[in-house]
């Protein structure tokens, strides 16, 4: 029902811009979305709505900055999560791929969660965002192939799958981002 789509749309968008403040309300919003709801976040990133989608991606995208949320990518849960993050990235919506690149590029900030990338998703995937039109979803998966490229075996497969030859291109092209091409060095 319609009625019902907007409201768990604007639900989440409320969310997210409560947990989006950062302060002593951002975190607290975070805590209660992660101890009561953080299940059905993840259930309505595989709503047919594109808008539900959406926000509950990016609702999720906001809460990774957060250790609890984080945890919740490591251990029996982990491969289902990062594989659907994973398969967000190629969605048709870019503020859906966008959401989904940044929370792999933060997740992949952490070792044992970098590592738990390396098992469960193509890392190819990395590579075709960098062609993206979009310079911020662009910068997102630089900053995640940076950070992937720290485990040995991973940057070996990121040098077999063309990313260095990408983000090379993307260095060397005129104009663009500086923060891009700083995230592509």
């Amino acid at each position: 029902d319609d009625g019902n789509t907007m409201e768990q749309f604007e639900a989440l968008m409320a969310l997210t811009n409560l947990v989006s403040m950062g302060d002593e309300l951002g975190g607290r919003t975070a805590q209660t979305v992660f101890e009561k709801a953080l299940k059905e976040v993840d259930n309505l990133q595989l709503s047919h709505n594109e808008l539900i989608q959406r926000a509950a991606s990016e609702l999720l995208c906001n809460l990774v900055v957060y250790d609890k949320v984080r945890d919740a990518y490591r251990g029996p849960q982990a491969e289902r999560r990062l594989k659907l993050w994973a398969a967000l990235t190629t969605s048709a919506d870019d503020p859906t791929v966008r959401a989904a690149s940044g929370a792999l590029a933060m997740l992949s900030e952490e070792e044992d969660i970098r590592l738990a990338i390396g098992e469960h998703v193509d890392l190819s995937r990395f590579v075709a965002l960098l062609d993206s039109s979009k310079p911020g979803i662009q910068h997102r998966a630089a900053e995640a192939i940076r950070n992937l490229a720290m485990e040995p075996p991973l940057a070996a497969r990121l040098v077999a799958s063309g990313a260095v030859l990408r983000l090379h291109a993307i260095v060397k092209a005129p104009g663009g981002p500086k923060e891009l091409k700083e995230a592509a060095l």
